[in-house]
Parts: structure tokens; sequence; C-alpha cells
């Protein structure tokens, strides 16, 4: 029997490496992912680099990230102490202090890593000669878009380990675990990766000109986008085919502001059961549109985030990869038992449904995602 394993992959600083949601053109978020994996020591209110080279692990225990210096000098509040409109304006103001400090990373307190910013970028580009032709050639037929911005200047964009794990993901199609994908955003990129997918369907991708990945594979209508005004499941609402949000806080309910065309779906098992019908044999990759608003008006805690709805005990069937996953809580994904609607804590959920993406290693190594994948099919 055949086992299906769904995989959901985040696209700003996951595969994507430009985070136009948050604010960030590509150089910044190339300054912010340094910013998450360079150590230094905190002198007053000054922090000062003590790594070399990005790592995983603080070289001294005492040793705390730019970017945790960063947040924790210009923290969020949360709806608890404040009203919403209050919260969100404190909490935009907040934002823009720490995109600021972060995107300017190596050219401040980040400037002993900045050698490491020059790896990272020439990585974020296709092979100088015929390749990087081709992307330059290939965007020339798009229309104005992040992707076109990106071939036009010869840098990818979706990263090329995210690209050859589509190639492991079409050749491992008769393989007893059966693979899919979700993508997740906030933003309004969706099209732009469907775009790209397109060349890779069409056999005319510069990276691998020739070769076709199967129709299951393209992105295509219809997607769908999640409202959320409550913390349960009657709370939560699942657009089908459309990309437009339901202001946030707005007079209104989503059964009133989309067309007679859009489908509401409501109650976590409801969404989990139409997801779950949406991906089949002949379409393993779709999309989603994730409602920011709440996350952002509840401090970006998990449980206001990315909903991922699972059936603990069944095994890892889904799993999630998100930059903004952190070592000791979720952050942006919102893991909840289906049936009861519980919050699946994060020490169960990080072994099991949870993959936080390390980006500076997902640009540097074109085996990233297929090695993460791997270890996630082994738990199947």
């Amino acid at each position: 029997m055949i086992k299906k394993l769904v995989l959901h992959f985040d696209l700003n600083r996951t595969i994507v490496m430009s985070d136009v949601a948050g604010g960030r053109s590509m150089e910044n978020t190339l300054n912010y992912l340094l910013s998450e994996c360079t150590y230094g020591r905190v002198d007053g209110n000054q922090w000062v680099c003590v790594s070399k080279e990005p790592s995983l692990a603080p070289p001294a225990p005492s040793l705390v990230t730019y970017k945790k210096f960063v947040d924790d000098m210009y923290p969020y509040n949360s709806m608890a102490v404040g009203a919403m409109e209050d919260v969100k304006a404190f909490n935009k103001s907040q934002k823009k202090q720490r995109t600021a400090l972060q995107s300017a990373f190596t050219s401040g307190p980040g400037l002993p890593v900045a050698p490491s910013y020059n790896h990272v970028l020439d990585c974020l580009h296709f092979p100088e000669g015929p390749t990087r032709d081709a992307a330059k050639e290939a965007a020339r037929s798009l229309g104005d878009s992040g992707l076109k911005d990106a071939w036009s200047a010869g840098r990818y964009y979706l990263l090329p380990s995210f690209l050859h794990f589509l190639v492991y993901m079409a050749e491992t199609s008769s393989d007893a675990i059966e693979l899919s994908v979700v993508f997740r955003t906030f933003g309004e990129d969706i099209t732009e990766v469907a775009k790209e997918l397109d060349f890779l369907c069409n056999g005319t991708h510069p990276l691998f000109p020739g070769k076709t990945l199967p129709e299951s594979m393209r992105l295509q209508p219809p997607y769908a986008t999640f409202y959320r005004n409550g913390f349960d499941a009657q709370g939560t609402a699942l657009a089908l085919n459309t990309l437009q949000k339901v202001p946030f806080n707005a007079d209104t309910t989503p059964e009133s502001f989309y067309p007679a065309d859009v489908s509401i779906v409501r109650g976590f098992a409801a969404i989990k059961q139409t997801l779950a019908a949406t991906l089949t044999k002949a379409r393993r990759v779709t999309a989603i549109r994730d409602y920011w608003e709440w996350w952002s008006a509840h401090a970006e805690h998990a449980e206001y985030g990315k909903l991922l709805l699972v059936t603990p005990g069944e095994g890892p069937a889904t799993v999630f990869f998100d930059d903004h996953i952190e070592a000791a809580e979720a952050h942006i994904v919102d893991v909840r038992d289906a049936a009861t609607g519980d919050v699946v804590p994060f020490a169960v959920a990080k072994d099991t449904y949870l993959k936080r993406v390390e980006p500076y290693y997902a640009i540097t190594d074109p085996q990233y995602y297929i090695a993460q994948v791997a270890l996630a099919r082994a738990q199947v």
C-alpha cells in the first residue's frame, strides 16, 4: 500500500530568497538570514560579533545571534495588553525597527562575516555562461514580477536546492511513499511560483533544459485562502477558488464577502478533509494563502499562525518546512489536532510535523531539501 506524505513549504526565505510580504528585498533578506546564524556577545546596549562564519550553534553558550538581540530590543505586544488596532500599529512600528537593523547587518555589526554574504550571493546566481544566458532570455517572455526581476539579473527565484528536490520528487513518484507539496505564503507570490513550475513542466527551465516534470506537478488554480478571526475551529474558514483575502476585522464574513464561485469550508476536520481531497495522483501540488493579519495582531505567536492540521498517532503524514520555526517554539505554524482542535505541544510537533529550514544551508547546499525530505520519508 502506498503511503502519502504531504510537504508544506513556506515561500519567503524558505524556498524563495526575497520577502515581499515582510518588506525586504533579496539583498536585505540575505542580511537577515546571516543575522540568524551569526553569534556575538551583548555589551550593554551593543552587540559585538564573535563568529567568524555562520553556524547553527553558538561558538560559546553565552553568545546570542544578532537577530535575537534586535528582537529583544524591539519586542512585540499582543492583544492581551491592548486594543487590536493599537497592537497592530505598535507591532508595525517595532517590526520596521527590526527590519532596518537586521537588513543592514553585514554593513554594520556583522561586518566580520561579510565574506559569507558574498558567498551566498554567488550561490543565488545561475552558473555563468549558457545557463545564465538562458535565464535572462527566458525573462524577456515574462510580465513584471519577482521571477522576471530575478532571472533578468541572472539570479534564481526558486532556490536551486528546491528545484533539485522537485526533480527528485518527480523521479521517485513510483516509490512506496507518494509525495505531495502545498505552497504556503502570507503574500501574493503564488502565481510567480506557478510560472516557474510551468517552465519545469514544459521542459524549458534554464537549469534543466529538456527535462520535463509531469503534469501532476504543474501548479494551477483553484487555490485557497485562509481567514481567521477566532481561536477555535469555527473561527477558521478556508475559501476555495480564490487568493483574495477578507479584510481584517471587517464587518463582514467570508460567506458574504466572496462571490458565488468561491466555496467556504469551516471547521478543522472539514478543512483537513478538503485539502486531502485536493491532492491526488493527478494533482500533487497546490497552494494556500495564509492570514497574516491574525498572526500579526497576536504578536506573531504560533497558535495564531499558519494552520497545520494533523491526526496525532498516525505518524508524520504531513511536515511543514519554514525558516521561522524556532528552536524553542513553532512561532509561525499553528499545529492542531484536526479532530479535537487542541494545539499540539511544540515538544511533540517539532520532531514529527515541523522542520525549521536553515536558509544559509538551503542556499549553499544544492542537496539540502532532498536530504531533509529523505529524513522525513524515513519516519513514515
